[in-house]
């Protein structure tokens, strides 16, 4: 940053400045350029004195600059005091912010009806922050690392004197993430349109994407979102997320992810609203789930499915004579230590199936063998496993694969069978010492990449300098290769 950028009179846009202590670089020099536009991030408020320092940046009177981002490091809520921008802004971010409580100016929010989008950020010590259910406009909203709150309030509250009925909250994006003692999110679920009539209107009507991460005291949260396409949960109590997928409106989910509820056991009925239009479910570290819902069948837009450190999952069950997801691409499934056994007719419906991965389960691997055009297997293993599964030779049509974990100390001849492969990934094999025959390797006429990551035994054999132990001469003539 140029030292005395006042200079710059009719300057219009500067999207950063980084406050210094000496003359010429402290934060009054944004006092003088009238003309800023757009965009401006700000660092080092720390180096601030007070308020009175921070208003010669004369923000108040900048009605141009509709996206502020302040980031400092002290406690001193003064110097936020001094920098109330004009009542123009669109977006807000804070962060860092040490005070235990906001600057007056984000306590009265009625001051900037235009919000469109606020962020405030690893925010430790505040107990209290702004209520914003009369910001009409609010699209995006994301609160983060205010580890010390415990309520948040988006319900409406402010009704238009003229009209007689309440605003509909116009959120697309709500994130609450690692507040761990948060408790109560308050928000009506409805309310009435005109207080003559019986018909209510939805507080949410618009939200498309609610993240909910690190919040295990929550107990109280709306629950009704008819056009939310993207739900996020990790880290809560799993009455919370059974009330929201039990809803009965959230026919339009295309990506569900819950990760970390330990107390959760069972998705069945609750994901019975989403069947339609849900492209993506991630599941992982649900460590007592036992049991997925037997009508995945019905899921006729599933694309990917990921089920990951799920102990407890013992199998995936179909109703008999189904099929599975007609649109599946994509199943990887991992650390799931008690699942024996998968449906045949799952991997039937992957025709064009970009990963499966798993945790070495003989059985399941019975049922793959059986696909007729997996393309792509990332197979997970012990360190006691030194076999690799035999039904591996039959998936001729394989294009890549990646052996993980294994304790195997060589790939078996019948490698040399898989003439579709192109691509060999091998990792944290630490016993592993030598490739197949050189004729075996020779037969793999389309492998074009092998990558050997921390297979120390076997990295160690493949330079050609090893004379006879060396293995470079199975592997010489394939065009890249990493980690040797």
């Amino acid at each position: 940053m140029p030292p005395e950028i006042r200079k710059l009179s009719h300057l219009q846009t500067l999207m950063y400045f980084r406050v210094g202590g000496k003359e010429g670089r402290q934060i009054k020099e944004l006092g003088f350029l009238k003309n800023l536009t757009g965009k401006l991030d700000i660092h080092n408020l720390e180096l601030v004195n007070g308020r009175e320092e921070a208003k010669k940046a004369d923000f108040v009177e900048k009605p141009k600059i509709y996206k502020l981002v302040f980031l400092e490091g002290n406690n001193d809520k003064s110097v936020l005091e001094g920098l109330q921008p004009h009542p123009n802004l669109k977006s807000i971010t804070i962060k860092g912010f040490r005070s235990t409580n906001f600057p007056s100016w984000t306590m009265k929010m009625e001051l900037f009806l235009d919000l469109i989008e606020i962020n405030f950020l690893n925010c430790r010590n505040c107990v209290e922050i702004p209520m914003f259910g009369h910001l009409r406009f609010l699209k995006y909203l994301t609160l983060d690392n205010l580890t010390n709150h415990s309520f948040v309030q988006t319900e409406f509250n402010f009704r238009n004197r003229e009209e007689q009925f309440p605003f509909s909250i116009s959120y697309k994006r709500l994130i609450l993430k690692n507040m761990p003692n948060l408790t109560e999110w308050a928000g009506a679920e409805v309310m009435p349109v005109v207080e003559a009539r019986t018909c209510r209107e939805q507080v949410f009507p618009c939200l498309e994407v609610l993240e909910i991460e690190n919040g295990p005291k929550l107990k109280t949260f709306p629950s009704h979102f008819p056009c939310l396409k993207k739900l996020e949960i990790n880290i809560i109590d799993d009455f919370l997320l059974r009330k929201i997928l039990s809803s009965g409106n959230l026919t339009s989910l295309e990506k569900l992810s819950i990760m970390e509820i330990s107390t959760l056991t069972s998705l069945i009925p609750h994901l019975k609203e989403c069947q339609k239009y849900l492209r993506n479910l991630i599941i992982m570290n649900c460590e007592k789930l036992r049991e997925l819902p037997e009508d995945l069948h019905s899921f006729r837009s599933l694309e990917s499915l990921t089920i990951i450190g799920c102990r407890s999952l013992q199998s995936i069950s179909y109703q008999s004579g189904q099929k599975g997801p007609p649109s599946l691409r994509w199943l990887d499934i991992f650390g799931c230590s008690e699942l024996s056994c998968l449906p045949s007719e799952m991997t039937e419906s992957i025709r064009f199936s970009k990963s499966i991965g798993y945790n070495s389960f003989q059985a399941a691997l019975d049922n793959i063998q059986q696909s007729k055009s997996l393309c792509r297997l990332n197979l997970y293993g012990w360190e006691h496993e030194d076999l690799l599964p035999y039904q591996l030779q039959h998936l001729t049509l394989l294009e890549s694969i990646s052996l993980i974990g294994f304790g195997i100390e060589a790939l078996p001849e019948w490698f040399g069978g898989l003439s579709s492969l192109s691509r060999l990934n091998l990792m944290d094999c630490q016993k592993l010492r030598h490739m197949p025959s050189k004729e075996a390797m020779e037969r793999l006429t389309k492998l074009e990449h092998l990558c050997v990551l921390n297979c120390p035994l076997l990295q160690e054999r493949c330079w050609e300098e090893r004379g006879p132990d060396s293995e470079w001469s199975k592997i010489s003539h394939i065009p890249n290769i990493v980690g040797l």
